[in-house]
C-alpha cells in the first residue's frame, strides 16, 4: 500500500508510485470522455439562430453556397454561421467588408439588403464579388468554411447524411463462422501425406 511518505520519497527520486499514476490518468480520462460527450450533445442540437442584421447576412451568403433544396438540407441546417464565426478561423477580422459589399451592392442593384434577394440576385453578387481581386480572398475562405461545415460535419451532420455517407463505421458484423480447426473443418483436413 503506497502511503503519503512513500509518494514524498517517490517525489525526490523523480519517480510517481504507480498507484498515484493510474488514479491520475484515469481521472483524466474519465474528464475527457465527459468533455465529448458534452459536445456530441451539443453537436445533435439545432444551430442557434441568427439574430443580428450581420449573422443574416451570413446565413444568406451560405444559403446561396450552398442552398436547401426540397430534398436535402443546405448549409445553414449545417450550423454554417457557427462556423464562420468561430474564432479560430479569424473570418470575424473581414466581417465588416462582407456585410457592407453585399448589402450595398445588393442596395445599388436590386434596391434591397442582401438577405431579402432571391437565391439568383443573390448568387449574381457573391459571383461578382468573386471577379473583384481585393475580396475574392475574402469570398473564397467564407466559401471553404462554409463547405467544411457542410461537407466536414464541425457542427451537424445533416450535410454528410444529405448525400448518403453513413458515418464511422462502428465495426463489421460477424456473420460467418470462421473456425479454422484444422481436425474439424472440413476445408482445412489435408488429404495427403498424414491420412
Amino acid at each position: 500500500m503506497t502511503t503519503r511518505t512513500d509518494y514524498r520519497r517517490a517525489q525526490i527520486d523523480g519517480a510517481i508510485p504507480r498507484r498515484y499514476f493510474i488514479q491520475l490518468s484515469m481521472t483524466a480520462a474519465a474528464s475527457v470522455l465527459s468533455w465529448l460527450a458534452a459536445e456530441s450533445q451539443a453537436a445533435g442540437k439545432d444551430c442557434r439562430p441568427a439574430l443580428t442584421h450581420s449573422e443574416q447576412v451570413l446565413n444568406a451568403l451560405a444559403d446561396t453556397f450552398i442552398p436547401n433544396e426540397e430534398d436535402s438540407p443546405g448549409a445553414v441546417e449545417a450550423c454554417a454561421l457557427e462556423v464562420i464565426l468561430n474564432p479560430s478561423y479569424r473570418f470575424s477580422l473581414s466581417l465588416p467588408v462582407v456585410i457592407t459589399g453585399l448589402d450595398g451592392l445588393a442596395v445599388l442593384r436590386y434596391g434591397r439588403s442582401f438577405i431579402e434577394l432571391t437565391l439568383a440576385q443573390r448568387t449574381a453578387i457573391v459571383e461578382f464579388k468573386f471577379r473583384v481581386p481585393v475580396e475574392r480572398e475574402i469570398y473564397a475562405l467564407a466559401l471553404v468554411l462554409t463547405r467544411l461545415s457542410y461537407y466536414g460535419a464541425v457542427r451537424s451532420d445533416v450535410g454528410i447524411r444529405s448525400f448518403g455517407y453513413p458515418g464511422p463505421s462502428t465495426g463489421y458484423s460477424c456473420s460467418y463462422s470462421y473456425n479454422l480447426d484444422p481436425h474439424t473443418d472440413e476445408r482445412r483436413l489435408v488429404r495427403g501425406n498424414f491420412n
